[in-house]
């Protein structure tokens, strides 16, 4: 039963009660009156039929009105405070609630209070993010701008500078200036990202080919730091961007790389179940806090700072973004000082799982 049904159920049977009560309790009076009236020995058949009648009615009028009164008290109470706390939202203060004194779970009340206290709590979480979003976009964007800014002024002004020291202040422009235009990118990417429902040019493809590839382009990372790799995959073919999912091994590889030790070593596997493929991609590097897991696929967020260095903090949100988009999920699995797992789930072809009859 829809919820709208369920409220609408809920108030005629909640009103059925009202006038069901009011109408035994007057049948009560009515046979009170009676019996007194034989008591007494009066002769209730003298009495105008009429005016009984407009008696009886009276008093059902009077008892319905205050049974009436008493349940929808509750409701006018709680659309005063409800009146009070959307005053409050409107001005910016999430942090109200509403009591909830309702203790009959299935009632009206009781879902208008969970209900109203759900939302504010995600407007509370929405307003946490954006606050966040601004301070960490705000602080990305202004670090590399200072640093240009200085290195400049120093090439200019400081007429003492050796050949050597220029090269290596320019270069320090050119890296900061590429890590700005790399900002402004993958913020373009996110933004378009989020006002998506689907990914355009999607296409079959087979993702264990991709992801060899993927790894054959960061080979030089890999020798850089005498890595291990080591592959195991199966056949796994989905529907999908191919270019975006491209994407999203290239980071959680680059990141895998970039946070473990010399000699380390990674490993990429999949398994595949009835309607999905995990592809898993694995390190023995530093691993991760429990507070850096939390908010790892946050926008900007780039956990301790001491490995900051050489991201912006957008490109596990991007993956997420994309892997959502292709109709899966992603997971991290983390223990510091011993390594991280990033475990990524993608759906199958339908005729896969489906297979036609021959």
């Amino acid at each position: 039963m829809k919820k709208r049904d369920k409220v609408k159920s809920s108030l005629i049977i909640q009103f059925t009660w009202i006038i069901f009560v009011s109408f035994l309790i007057s049948m009560l009076i009515a046979l009170f009156c009676t019996a007194i009236m034989r008591w007494a020995g009066i002769d209730f058949r003298a009495f105008n039929t009429i005016l009984i009648m407009l008696l009886g009615f009276a008093v059902s009028l009077i008892l319905g009105t205050f049974f009436a009164v008493l349940f929808f008290k509750r409701s006018v109470d709680l659309a005063d405070n409800l009146k009070v706390a959307l005053r409050k939202i409107s001005k910016g203060d999430y942090s109200v609630r509403i009591e909830n004194k309702n203790n009959n779970k299935d009632g009206i009340i009781y879902d208008v209070v969970e209900n109203f206290n759900k939302m504010v709590e995600e407007l509370n979480s929405v307003a946490i993010l954006r606050n966040d979003f601004i301070s960490n976009f705000s602080h990305e964007f202004k670090t590399p701008i200072v640093s240009i800014k200085g290195y400049a002024e120093l090439i200019k002004d400081d007429k003492n500078l050796t050949d050597t020291q220029k090269a290596e202040y320019l270069q320090i422009i050119i890296d900061e200036s590429k890590r700005l235009s790399n900002l402004a990118s993958s913020t373009l990417l996110m933004s378009k990202l989020d006002s998506q429902t689907v990914l355009s040019e999607s296409k079959v493809f087979s993702v264990n080919e991709q992801i060899k590839q993927c790894v054959l382009i960061l080979d030089n990372e890999f020798k850089t730091k005498n890595l291990k790799i080591r592959l195991k995959l199966g056949k796994i073919r989905i529907d999908g961007a191919e270019d975006m999912l491209q994407q999203v091994w290239i980071n959680l590889l680059t990141n895998a790389i970039k946070f473990t030790h010399e000699n380390g070593n990674i490993r990429i596997s999949s398994l595949e179940m009835e309607k999905e493929y995990i592809i898993s991609i694995s390190d023995d590097g530093i691993g991760m806090s429990a507070e850096t897991i939390e908010h790892i696929f946050d926008k900007y967020y780039q956990g301790d700072s001491s490995h900051s260095s050489g991201g912006n903090g957008l490109g596990l949100s991007i993956s997420k973004r994309i892997i959502e988009l292709t109709g899966g999920k992603i997971t991290v699995n983390s223990v510091e000082g011993k390594g991280t797992t990033f475990s990524v789930y993608l759906p199958k072809l339908k005729e896969d799982y489906f297979p036609k009859k021959a």
